[in-house]
């Protein structure tokens, strides 16, 4: 594992810029690989969540080659917090730090986390999270997973280089049909946008760039139920959204993109939250 070359300091893009955020920073392990160690970092705001304000879940990073949304997390704690302030916010701004420092879909050792979910994985990230959540014991109003697709994509057992989407597209899990807001989300952004129009993204049955589960899903191997927004829609929440971002795109495009997700997201769901 040490033969393994560092692409970006984890460091200094998440730990580091996390230092002077508002809220209640918790390391909830140390996962080590060689010589390298990294913290799995959850952060609450305010410091102890009020059990009469609803409670958002905010994560990033799952895929440790999808940056932009480890990035887009760590920018709206930092400038944005503020103003939901009538609401609860947790927040896992980098879920599999060995594979964000190494550039790598998997963790340093060669695990896809987004596979490992609710499987009962001693995965020690895994682990990590599902105690945290397990301790928190808190229903999330809403979840947000902020992901990214591209050429790596093809480390996905079965999947060929054109099936890879082009274009931005989301998941979102909500039974309640009054509560989905995916195409709101669409809408939301710039026109210029390339939105993923495929008619099905890896045989999911893609609607504008919204895959509305459960009734999309047409992809068995999903069907699973062991990624994150599934584990979450299991056990600690009824509305889950994955958001996807190009990675084809520039950066800038790609976290610009992320953080209209999330504030029309808050928009829609924390100004008519049905009780």
């Amino acid at each position: 594992m040490d033969t393994i070359p560092i692409r970006r300091s984890f460091e200094r893009d998440v730990k580091g810029r996390l230092k002077d955020i508002s809220g209640n920073i918790e390391e909830l392990t140390t996962v080590r690989y060689g010589s390298h160690t990294y913290p799995i970092i959850a952060v609450q705001y305010p410091n102890s969540l009020r059990p009469d304000h609803p409670t958002v879940l905010i994560s990033g990073g799952v895929h440790g080659d999808e940056p932009a949304g480890v990035h887009s997390v760590v920018d709206f704690l930092r400038d944005n917090v503020g103003q939901y302030a009538g609401y609860n916010f947790v927040y896992l701004p980098c879920i599999n730090p060995s594979g964000f420092e190494a550039d790598k879909r998997h963790t340093m050792d060669g695990k896809d986390l987004n596979r490992l979910f609710g499987t009962g994985s001693t995965q020690p990230e895994i682990r990590a999270i599902e105690e945290y959540l397990a301790r928190l014991n808190t229903r999330f109003h809403m979840t947000l997973d902020l992901h990214e697709d591209g050429p790596t994509a093809l480390e996905e057992e079965g999947v060929k280089i054109e099936d890879v989407p082009s274009g931005c597209y989301m998941y979102e899990t909500m039974v309640d049909v009054r509560r989905r807001i995916g195409r709101a989300l669409i809408d939301a952004l710039p026109p210029s946008t390339e939105v993923c129009m495929r008619s099905t993204i890896y045989d999911d049955v893609n609607d504008y760039g919204v895959i509305a589960y459960p009734e999309a899903n047409r992809n068995p191997f999903y069907a699973k139920g062991t990624s994150f927004d599934a584990y979450l829609h299991a056990h600690w929440t009824d509305h889950t959204l994955t958001t996807e971002t190009s990675m084809v795109w520039p950066m800038e495009k790609r976290i610009a993109v992320q953080c209209v997700w999330l504030r029309t997201a808050l928009a829609h769901c924390l100004s008519s939250r049905v009780e």
